[in-house]
Order: structure tokens, then sequence, then C-alpha cells
């Protein structure tokens, strides 16, 4: 078609998709259709076939389908591992639950963790790269923080049971003494003297910790 025919259409500084027309070209497409040069919402310039721009054909300089395609592949990774038997696997209930409490608002453990700063390495965006440091969750584990004050990260996490957890909690109180650090539960096994009388010896007596192990029958033993 040329500018004075009737059936051109006028389509210079028009947006299709991410591309916005900027000037014709002096090709033609085989079935002589006007070739437009295009920029991309990407910064890219490309030529497009005019019909192929109004029938939504070509949306822009071919950004948009390798973003299609890097969020098919990504997805991919993500769920590759994340069912065992047609049920969600163990390691994948963990890193839902771990991504939910560091980033959704609405979670009822939020407040503990993403609402006090604790947040999810980069790289366990991508659940098959926590399967791979991790592995598959044992039986009768779960996901634990070696160090409370630090975030979830391959360096800072292990599979534990309920036990190594609640001494790992920061509601424990830990002691050193003789250069061997345990929390209050941990040193009343290794005195065999329960623990509420050791805690009342130390909080509510207010004895020294030298006293409060070494006091009667109960004595520490340093190989345990």
């Amino acid at each position: 078609m040329k500018p004075g025919n009737k059936s051109y259409i006028n389509i210079l500084g028009m947006r299709y998709g991410r591309l916005v027309v900027k000037s014709k070209t002096a090709k033609r497409s085989s079935s002589g259709t006007i070739i437009y040069l295009c920029q991309c919402d990407c910064g890219n310039s490309t030529m497009v076939n005019g019909v192929n721009l109004r029938r939504a054909i070509t949306r822009s300089c071919g950004c948009l389908a390798k973003e299609r395609q890097a969020i098919s592949a990504k997805t991919s990774r993500i769920t590759h591992g994340a069912t065992v038997g047609g049920k969600m696997s163990p390691a994948y209930k963990s890193w839902i639950t771990m991504r939910r409490r560091c980033f959704d608002v609405a979670y009822k453990d939020y407040p503990r963790y993403g609402g006090t700063g604790i947040t999810v390495c980069p790289e366990w965006e991508n659940f098959s790269t926590f399967l791979n440091d991790m592995g598959e969750r044992p039986k009768r584990m779960t996901l634990d923080r070696i160090d409370n004050s630090k975030g979830y990260s391959k360096s800072n996490c292990r599979w534990a049971t309920g036990r190594t957890q609640m001494n790992n909690t920061t509601r424990n109180r830990w002691i050193t003494y003789q250069g061997v650090r345990r929390t209050v539960a941990q040193w009343a096994r290794v005195l065999g003297m329960p623990r509420a009388r050791l805690s009342a010896r130390i909080n509510s007596l207010g004895w020294s910790i030298q006293k409060a192990f070494n006091d009667g029958k109960y004595k520490h033993n340093k190989q345990s």
C-alpha cells in the first residue's frame, strides 16, 4: 500500500504490546506491506511487518518470548523434587513454610521471622537449589537455623529434631562452664538434676554457676 491509497493506515507513534512504531522503512514484506521500525520497551529497536503489529502477532522485539521461556524454565526447576508419589515432598513443605515465615505478612509466624528481619538467601528462591543444599528432610526432623539471629542459608541451616530446636530457641538460656556451652536443660541432664531445680538455683536463689552445679550430690562430669 502507498500513503496515498485510501486503505493506507497510519500507525506511526502507535503502541502494540511493548512496541512503539517510530518510522516507516523502505523495506516491504513479500506481500508488499510496509515494514516499520519500532522501539521496544526493553530498549532494543526492531523492524516489524505492519500487518503483524495490527494483528498482535508481534508484541516485542523478542524479549517477551525469552522472558516467558525463562519463567517456564524457572517453574520447572522449582517444582523438580517437589512431589513424592504424587504428594508434596517433606523438603518442599519445609521450603514453603520457610518462605511464608519470611515473606507472607499474613502468615501466623511472620512476626517472629520476616517481621524481625529474618530473610531467605537469594539462592534458595529456587527450590531445587534448596533441595540440593539440604537434601530431603529426614523423618521427625524440621528445618532449623543454627544461629537464630541470622537468616535461612546453606551455612546456617540443618535438619534437626524437636529437642535440638528447643535447645536452640532464643527463649533458652545458655551457660558456658569450664569451656563448655550448653542450655540449662542440657546442663540439667548432664548433672542428673531436675531442670526446675537448676533453674531455681540460678534464677530464684541467685546462686553462682559454680555453686549451682557443684552443691550437694549433683556433680558436673567434664567428659559428658
